[in-house]
C-alpha cells in the first residue's frame, strides 16, 4: 500500500465501503496508532555526509574489578571472580 493512496482505493482493496475505511483511519489517528505524514529529504542529495548520534548505556557489576589480569586470574583460579 503506498503512503498516497486514496480512501477509495483503500476501500477498493479492502472490499469496504469508503465510509468505513475514513471512519478507521480517523480512529486510528486519535489512538496515536497513525503518525503524521511526512516528507523526507535525502541528504547525500544535497551535499551533505552521514550524520549519526548514538547513546550508549553501561551497566556496572555488583563489585568492581580493576583492570589487572594477574590479579583477576588468580581470582578466577580461585573461584572468587
Amino acid at each position: 500500500m503506498a503512503g498516497g493512496a486514496t480512501i477509495l482505493a483503500l476501500a477498493q482493496m479492502l472490499g469496504v465501503a469508503r465510509n468505513t475505511v475514513h471512519a478507521r483511519l480517523r480512529r486510528m489517528a486519535a489512538d496515536g496508532v497513525l503518525k503524521p505524514v511526512s516528507r523526507r529529504v535525502d541528504p547525500a542529495t544535497l551535499g551533505y555526509g552521514l550524520v549519526a548520534f548514538m547513546s550508549l548505556a553501561v551497566s556496572q557489576l555488583a563489585e568492581v574489578i580493576p583492570y589487572r589480569p594477574w590479579a583477576l586470574l588468580r581470582r578466577l583460579a580461585k573461584g572468587r571472580a
